[in-house]
């Protein structure tokens, strides 16, 4: 797990040396164990290492293939590369390292851009070809390790981080993205809070070549998940799961496992603390005036669950103080507003990286098998696809028209809201004017998968490599992801009087675990964010000013009544979150 940085000038400049050395620098965290940089003429690369396997010089990068042509810089962790160093190995190919890193730049030597989608893991890789002058790049499937860059008529600039981009280049406020993360708490397409800064999209490699880049897509999940034969067997999924995890858990360095009582982190946890004696697991438990929050508060369930498994148990506790201190931090962290409430996820990154350099966690679970059953309501109520979108947005998101217009008032002149919309209705174009409840149902595992989940995903990777450890994720795993597809929905969501996902998980983690586990409603890993909240916080931040830069964005009037609102009813962190958030991005680059 590392740090990539990236420029190639267009117009054949050498590259400034202490550009790309304060580029490193911004992203020190991710690779703390060794910096190094390459330099050919118009190109370079910056790589922070964060040594995972094969602790040796031998597996530092950049990396040169044996001829010298071909330089690598990498992210992440090929789960197969052992399997695929056979292979290279039968075909005479030589290796100096023990490293995933050497696999990977001799994989696309042997195979070319075919070798993508051999790879079973999480990564985000560049390779040059010092020869052609060819920039070859990829990112893995499920979106997991980041790659962003801005391109321009000048150049190219890539990183692992948003940071290093726009510390060159002044950073302008995508409007159209800020309206996405206020509805959707997430975006849309590629683009980030950031007007020219983009992501490199999940599941595509690409190539620059001539000035010109390239990006083709090699692997579609909406090409998959609709696949009518649904050969899945039941009886699998505990071989897979095993069989996933037992390769998640290579690693030169120690492993952990987080636990926060449900059933996915429980599930991880239960077959890696059988390869691993005294397995350190990790919670977080939240306080409110000193005592626990029973709705949030998983702690106590999950010190059974572990000493059920004989782990060597870690526990931490969120309370107002962390809520107030680590919103300070959190926006340079993430540096950009996704999804919801973070901070418990950073709270408890400060407890793992005392103990381990990498950490394996439940996510994607819910993705793959159908755990968030109240966005699938509306598969069967409506009957078209029209009714179908239009229910879906209701139920998962909470904005109505008019109230966008008031809120976003101030961009009026800027940008229409109903194009926005639009971006939104149009992504269920695919389906047929009347589909089937299965395949409303595979549109919303769709929608989560490429939506929600890369969020995630994204969130995850920065708050870990801040605290300069690995995250791993078992459930997001190539022959996982193939079974998830081609099984059959009725074993994932049960509609019945109330709305029941996860089936095929329950039904396994009934035969492994202690009952309560299998029977627990799905409980997000969240804070509690509207009891942390108060008039005196909001003061703090600014919110209460008109002239705080923010109302440049958002009506004043609005926020006035809505902040009254959540903080007498309780509700809707999302949105304090969002506010907050974007507060504290105009903080953090614009003061």
């Amino acid at each position: 797990m590392c740090g990539i940085n990236c420029i190639l000038n267009f117009n054949l400049d050498n590259v400034n040396k202490n550009v790309i050395q304060q580029m490193n620098e911004q992203i020190i965290h991710r690779g703390p164990d060794k910096q190094k940089l390459f330099f050919d003429k118009n190109f370079a690369f910056g790589h922070c290492r964060l040594s995972i396997i094969d602790l040796s010089d031998k597996g530092d990068q950049p990396m040169f293939s044996h001829d010298q042509r071909y330089v690598i810089a990498y992210n992440g962790e090929i789960y197969n590369f052992k399997i695929l160093r056979k292979q290279l190995e039968k075909q005479g190919v030589l290796f100096m390292s023990n490293s995933d890193t050497e696999v990977i730049l001799n994989s696309y030597i042997a195979w070319g851009t075919k070798c993508v989608s051999m790879f079973n893991g999480m990564f985000a890789f560049l390779i040059w070809d010092r020869k052609d002058k060819k920039l070859f790049g990829a990112r893995d499937r499920f979106g997991i390790k980041p790659l962003y860059y801005l391109i321009n008529e000048k150049r190219i600039i890539i990183s692992s981080e948003i940071n290093p981009i726009i510390k060159i280049l002044e950073p302008v406020i995508d409007d159209e993205a800020l309206i996405e993360y206020f509805l959707f708490r997430n975006y849309l397409n590629n683009k980030t809070i950031f007007r020219n800064v983009k992501l490199f999209e999940k599941g595509t490699f690409f190539y620059i070549e001539n000035k010109k880049l390239n990006v083709k897509k090699y692997y579609d999940h909406r090409q998959n998940i609709f696949n009518n034969d649904k050969t899945s067997d039941i009886n699998d999924i505990d071989v897979l799961l095993k069989q996933s995890i037992d390769s998640h858990l290579i690693s030169d360095v120690l492993i952990g496992s987080y636990l926060s009582s449900g059933i996915d982190s429980s599930l991880v946890t239960t077959y890696a603390s059988k390869k691993i004696n005294n397995l350190n697991t990790f919670t977080c438990g939240f306080s409110i005036n000193n005592s626990l929050h029973n709705k949030y508060n998983e702690s106590i369930d999950s010190k059974l669950i572990s000493e059920y498994l004989d782990t060597n148990h870690k526990e931490i506790v969120f309370d107002k103080n962390d809520c107030k201190e680590l919103n300070k931090l959190i926006y340079k962290i993430v540096e950009e507003p996704r999804l919801g409430v973070c901070l418990a996820n950073l709270k408890i990154s400060q407890l793992v990286k005392n103990y381990n350099k990498v950490v394996l966690s439940g996510a994607g679970g819910d993705e793959l098998f159908g755990g968030y059953p109240w966005r699938y309501d509306s598969a069967f109520k409506s009957k078209t696809r029209d009714e179908f979108i239009v229910n879906y947005f209701k139920t998962n998101f909470r904005f109505n028209m008019n109230e966008l217009k008031f809120m976003f008032k101030p961009m009026e002149k800027k940008i229409d809201i109903n194009e926005v919309l639009n971006n939104f209705f149009s992504y269920f174009n695919f389906l047929d004017s009347k589909p089937s409840v299965d395949e409303l149902m595979s549109s919303c595992f769709l929608f989560d998968l490429e939506f929600f989940l890369e969020g995630y995903c994204l969130i995850e990777d920065k708050i870990s490599m801040y605290s300069s450890f690995e995250t791993r994720l078992p459930f997001l795993e190539n022959n996982l992801l193939n079974f998830a597809m081609n099984l059959d929905n009725k074993y994932k969501v049960q509609n019945k009087k109330i709305l029941k996902g996860k089936l095929l998980l329950r039904n396994l983690a009934k035969k492994k675990l202690p009952l309560f586990v299998s029977q627990k409603k799905k409980q997000g890993f969240s804070v509690p964010y509207n009891d942390f909240i108060d008039e005196k916080i909001i003061i703090e931040n600014g919110i209460n000013s008109k002239q705080n830069q923010l109302y440049d964005f958002v009506d004043f009037e609005y926020v006035k009544n809505k902040l009254g609102r959540c903080l007498i009813s309780k509700d809707d962190p999302n949105f304090l979150w969002g506010l907050f958030s974007f507060n504290g991005l105009l903080k953090n680059y614009f003061n």
